[in-house]
């Protein structure tokens, strides 16, 4: 999810993305510039729970994540967060998991040394609103 507000992700199966199986970012992760004053570049209230994960994380493509596999040599995580946030703002439910929630996860803490990220999904433990369910009406779709 690149530079996405209000998200809701729930009740999907991810499983064997070799990149990653979710990656939530600000277009401005890996030194990207924006010239629109009215752009906004950082994600908000992504809200990512009840999700089932098989495999995946085993071939990273992101730049940032190619960096830190190569020094973790490890999978990568269910959830990668860029972990970049907006000048003047808090961290706070920017991306929250539920509470409780048991996934993998990574705070790449804005890519800027591969060796100094975070795996703790602790401070995303929190509850968004529910967003109402998004529907289609296609004609023929009777």
């Amino acid at each position: 999810m690149l530079a996405n507000d209000n998200i809701e992700v729930y009740e999907n199966e991810f499983w064997d993305n070799g990149n990653v199986n979710i990656m939530v970012y600000s277009f401005t992760l890996g030194g990207r510039t924006i010239s629109d004053p009215n752009y906004d570049p950082y994600p908000e209230q992504i809200f990512i729970h009840d999700n089932t994960y098989r495999g995946g994380g085993t071939a990273p493509r992101h730049r940032l994540l190619m960096a830190w596999y190569e020094e973790a040599q490890v999978n990568t995580p269910n959830i990668v967060w860029g972990g970049l946030v907006r000048e003047g703002h808090s961290g706070e439910n920017i991306i929250c998991l539920g509470l409780g929630a048991e996934v993998s996860f990574l705070n790449l803490k804005g890519g800027h040394d591969p060796s100094d990220v975070s795996y703790d999904p602790a401070p995303h433990s929190c509850d968004l609103p529910r967003l109402a369910p998004v529907e289609l009406d296609f004609p023929g779709d009777d």
